[in-house]
């Protein structure tokens, strides 16, 4: 009898204490078709496991707000949307390696949590799965290789990301409108970021980009913060469209190795006030730096052979330069630039392709390249206020609708040249302006044949004497020499000019900065010759003459 009492005091007892007390350790209840949880509520912790989706979340009514620590264990594979979304006590989580999927929401509200650990098995994700959370500090585990759309979109607290080496690409949106995201430091082998992936990150004020990178989607950095980009030597091409409405950005430090610069790639930088293109650039996209309220002059490298249409469009471009070497202008590379004011073209310059200065309504005045051979179709059509252009003798070829849509224009040339021609034909005045003397032209003065050597026309301008233009018994040799409309200061004697001329016997010498006589350039002139120089040049122009070939019995006086 005593026996039987003791075991039923037993029984009662341990129902009592589990009346009062509960169980600490819930007996495990379904949170999806194979996955189970249990909540111990004296540590807070939730626990799951099996396997397959975490598609419910039963909790919910019950310890939501209690929720300090989630430990999901191996076999998960996805959080469904919006599971722990309100956990506001929630501090730590711990993902599995098999975890694949993080939905939409899914740790919305946990305003507590302030790190996470992301384990490189997640390739998806929802939208906004940290939004309005606490989160402060992410980590990626080594192996993972893209960070999925739009995963980190919202995360406001979010300041340090510590990415993985094998990181290869951001997606879309990821890290969209994480304004507290101080700084990011990329992997080396990262080649792609998505369309928005840091806009809106308003705290980040610069980035350096990794010399393997090779893909972006739009506005990757649009409305951020962003102010300085550095590209890392060993990039070839900036993606179309990758800091398109980056409108803090300032400062660019391009990689001399840079070859190309996408479309739109810095559409509407409006903050970008300077630009140095490196010099092996040969590409420049559609719109790339169109929009750009801020830059104001920009010089294009000799090497640019191709670009997009309305480069620098609507940008606050008014100077513009291009490297000497450059032959060629592409095609609408400066179309509607309307602030354009002032170019200078190389002397290298042959040919302004179709459509360049396109719409360029601010430019009034142009001076042409000396060299330039051909304007292609519309090459300034619908400048609307332009009213003088000097184009040179060398031109060959202007095409019909050149200056379409100019009206009152004066052609500065030079008489009986396809300029005076095409201003006839299109009703445009025609008037001789000042006409520079040109390289590998031979020119004739006189009794003489020039050659120039330096075709400046600030008073520095040299030329060569190549020879007689007729047999003659006597010459003068000029200190300068007017071709065309300026003078050239006569600097050299070419090294067969006057060889075999055995005529020529008087030779008045007034030039006093000839460097140099060619090795033959008196040789074989008349014997008695008589040689005048200036007084001062007597006896360095009496070692050259006679290097020149000056014949034996000639005489050399001074004047």
């Amino acid at each position: 009898m005593n026996t039987i009492k003791k075991l039923s005091f037993c029984i009662c007892m341990f129902i009592l204490s589990t009346i009062v007390f509960g169980i600490q350790a819930n007996a495990a209840e379904s949170c999806g078709d194979k996955a189970t949880y249990e909540y111990d509520t004296s540590t807070g912790t939730l626990t799951i496991s099996g396997t397959g989706v975490i598609t419910k979340n039963p909790w919910k009514s019950d310890y939501q707000t209690k929720i300090q620590a989630v430990t999901i264990k191996s076999g998960i594979t996805k959080i469904d949307n919006n599971i722990f979304d309100g956990c506001s006590a929630l501090l730590s989580v711990e993902l599995p390696e098999t975890l694949k999927e993080i939905g939409s929401f899914a740790f919305a509200g946990t305003t507590n949590l302030k790190s996470i650990t992301i384990p490189k098995s997640v390739t998806n994700s929802g939208t906004s799965c940290f939004n309005n959370s606490g989160l402060q500090i992410v980590k990626f585990s080594e192996g993972l290789s893209t960070i999925p759309a739009s995963m980190f979109r919202g995360s406001k607290s979010l300041t340090t990301i510590t990415f993985p080496k094998s990181l290869r690409k951001i997606d879309g949106y990821a890290f969209y409108e994480c304004s507290s995201l101080l700084s990011v430091s990329f992997p080396e082998d990262l080649n792609e970021i998505g369309s928005f992936a840091f806009a809106y990150t308003t705290s980040l004020t610069d980035v350096t980009i990794p010399e393997d990178f090779k893909n972006s989607g739009a506005s990757c950095f649009s409305n951020s913060g962003l102010e300085t980009v550095i590209f890392e030597e060993g990039l070839t091409a900036i993606p179309s469209s990758m800091f398109r409405g980056s409108d803090s950005l300032r400062i660019i430090n391009f990689p001399e190795s840079l070859k190309k610069i996408g479309d739109y790639a810095f559409y509407g930088c409006s903050d970008l006030v300077d630009i140095e293109l490196p010099e092996y650039l040969n590409e420049i996209g559609s719109f790339a730096f169109a929009q750009t309220a801020k830059l104001k002059d920009v010089t294009i490298p000799k090497n640019v052979t191709k670009s997009g249409t309305s480069c620098f469009s609507n940008s606050g471009l008014k100077t513009l330069n291009f490297e000497e070497g450059l032959t060629a202008i592409p095609s609408n590379m400066f179309r509607e630039s309307t602030a354009l004011t002032s170019i200078k073209f190389p002397k290298s310059l042959k040919k302004i392709n179709n459509y360049v200065f396109y719409g360029c309504s601010s430019l009034k005045t142009v001076t042409l390249s000396w060299y330039l051979n051909e304007i292609g179709i519309c090459a300034f059509a619908n400048c609307k206020n332009l009213s003088k252009i000097s184009i040179y003798q060398n031109v060959t070829k202007i095409n019909n609708s050149a200056f379409d849509k100019v009206t009152g224009l004066t052609i500065l040339g030079k008489k009986n040249t396809v300029a005076q021609t095409f201003a006839k034909k299109k009703g445009f005045t025609f008037s001789t302006g000042k006409i520079p003397a040109l390289k590998d032209i031979t020119y004739t003065k006189g009794n003489l044949q020039y050659a120039v050597i330096k075709d400046l026309i600030n008073g520095k301008g040299t030329v060569m004497v190549l020879g007689l233009s007729k047999n003659v018994k006597s010459i003068n040799i000029p200190k300068t020499v007017k071709l065309e409309s300026y003078n050239y200061k006569v600097v050299e004697i070419d090294k067969n000019a006057f060889e075999k001329k055995a005529s020529l016997k008087t030779i008045n010498i007034k030039a006093t900065t000839i460097t140099s006589m060619g090795s033959k350039s008196f040789a074989g002139i008349h014997p008695n010759a008589i040689v005048t120089v200036p007084k001062k040049q007597y006896n360095k122009y009496q070692t050259m003459l006679k290097k020149a070939g000056l014949p034996a019995k000639a005489a050399i006086k001074k004047k």
